[in-house]
């Protein structure tokens, strides 16, 4: 049998993507699991706690494709962080420049976790996407 070439080869993921992959797998499942109930059970559905769920499955989904190398989990991911920067930009606005130190360490995290994995972006271009 002939040896394998490099683009046959599957790309290792690096173990920092690995575990970024990780936390937004387990942030985003804790998300969905804590905010469903909510809304089925309890009757109690606001467009916070859809947010938070919406929110979860996508921390979830671009966890997912990041564990696996895929350019989509990147792009879900940079969508996300876009639009919770519109969202806290939103809030400040509106609610006067009161948001609090663990939304403003959330986005700065959200923020520079982006600016990393489009650092290792070249790692993404050589992996098939499905």
């Amino acid at each position: 049998m002939a040896p394998e070439t490099n683009s046959s080869q599957k790309q290792k993921t690096p173990i920092s993507v690995l575990f970024v992959a990780w936390f937004l797998i387990v942030i985003g499942a804790a998300q969905i699991v804590l905010g469903v109930p909510f809304i089925i059970f309890g009757g109690f559905f606001s467009l916070g706690i859809f947010t938070k769920v919406l929110s979860g499955a996508l921390m979830f989904a671009a966890g997912s494709g990041l564990r696996n190398m895929r350019k989509w989990g990147l792009y879900i991911f940079t969508a996300t962080t876009v639009v919770m920067i519109l969202l806290y930009l939103y809030d400040s606005l509106t609610k006067g420049f009161s948001i609090g130190w663990v939304e403003i360490a959330t986005l700065s995290l959200e923020i520079l976790l982006t600016v990393y994995l489009w650092m290792v972006y070249k790692k993404y271009q050589s992996v098939v996407t499905v």
